[in-house]
């Protein structure tokens, strides 16, 4: 029924999402709410994704540890409700979950257009358009904020997508937004919010407890999770989302401990940066690419060494054509500093 058909268009990759799985809808729009489009019977879609019960039902599979099952470029992994064929140019995904996360879903569709995902914060500000690739908890939020505080314009705050041709394109997916960040980014914490986090702290008390901390730990996960996703849009209003430009410079971000020096700048080569943005993106996705390695173990299509170093030979590219600079910071210094020296080091 078309009440069950969502749609995405995500920079030229087109996702159709048939499901009536409130869930799956939900943490669809947390990543892609940005890029949500009205359904119509002409579209074709680089993506579709289906609930787990329409899987396709084949006749003789190739099987692996009776766990794994391989039959005409679809691997069917019914533990985890998890069935997808990505060895053409339409990828089919059928899920009562995202086993497979969505970013990952939408990263190999990407890569068939010579674009990939970065793991950053990206934004724009005083006509430069600046991409800050990181590991989680550097402060890719903190620099976001003050930009934006400051007028500048978003291309996202966790991921942004790049192009061979060093374009840079946004892909503002929902903030996390833990309790310290609410006044960093100036918004009001919701009265449910701040009840369920009453109860959240309630239950950790439980943690240290054999057997019953089993129960309290995945009751918080579910029912009062520390963090809330917000959408930038709502924070930041639409007109504020940046539009397709070339890429200025590319600012690796990191932190240090137990040094006199409150920060260091170094000049990084292409291939590191290669490197190490590849390494991070795949690090997020860590969890999830065991399944897109038996695939490629099956598969006379897909391969998975292929995958990585398409991410790798893209970045590269883009690092070959722009200004590269890696800065670290003392993690002593409190955000305030944080922010000054590294406004200096960006835009001074």
């Amino acid at each position: 029924m078309i009440e069950n058909i969502h749609t995405y268009d995500v920079h030229g990759i087109k996702i159709l999402l048939k499901s009536s799985n409130k869930n799956l809808v939900k943490s669809a729009n947390h990543q892609l709410k940005f890029f949500a489009k009205k359904y119509h019977e002409s579209m074709n879609f680089n993506i579709v994704i289906n609930d787990y019960l329409r899987k396709p039902l084949q006749d003789s599979y190739s099987v692996a540890s009776d766990y794994y099952y391989y039959s005409d470029e679809f691997l069917d992994i019914p533990d985890h409700k998890l069935c997808f064929n990505i060895s053409g140019n339409v990828h089919h995904y059928f899920i009562d979950s995202f086993v497979l996360p969505v970013n990952l879903i939408v990263q190999l569709a990407l890569q068939l257009k010579d674009k990939t995902l970065v793991h950053c914060a990206a934004v724009s500000y005083k006509s430069s358009n600046i991409i800050l690739p990181a590991l989680g908890g550097i402060g890719k939020t903190t620099i976001v904020t003050e930009v934006m505080k400051k007028g500048g314009s978003l291309y996202g705050d966790d991921m942004c997508i790049i192009d061979k041709a060093s374009n840079m394109y946004p892909y503002p997916i929902d903030f996390s937004v833990y309790h310290y960040h609410y006044k960093l980014l100036g918004i009001d914490r919701s009265i449910s919010s701040k009840v369920k986090s009453v109860f959240g702290n309630f239950l950790k008390l439980f943690d240290a407890i054999p057997i019953i901390s089993w129960f309290t730990i995945r009751i918080r996960g579910k029912f009062f999770p520390e963090c809330e996703n917000i959408s930038p849009i709502d924070i930041y209003g639409k007109s504020k989302i940046a539009k397709p430009e070339k890429i200025d410079k590319m600012v690796y971000l990191g932190r240090h401990f137990n040094s006199k020096e409150s920060v260091k700048e170094v000049i990084l080569s292409e291939n590191l940066v290669a490197d190490r943005i590849t390494s991070i993106l795949l690090s997020e996705w860590r969890d999830s690419l065991a399944f897109l390695q038996i695939y490629s173990a099956f598969s006379s299509n897909f391969s998975y060494l292929d995958m990585c170093n398409n991410i790798y030979d893209i970045v590269l590219s883009v690092s070959s054509v722009t200004e590269l600079k890696d800065i670290s910071i003392d993690s002593n210094v409190n955000n305030e500093d944080y922010i000054s020296i590294l406004w200096k080091s960006l835009w001074q």
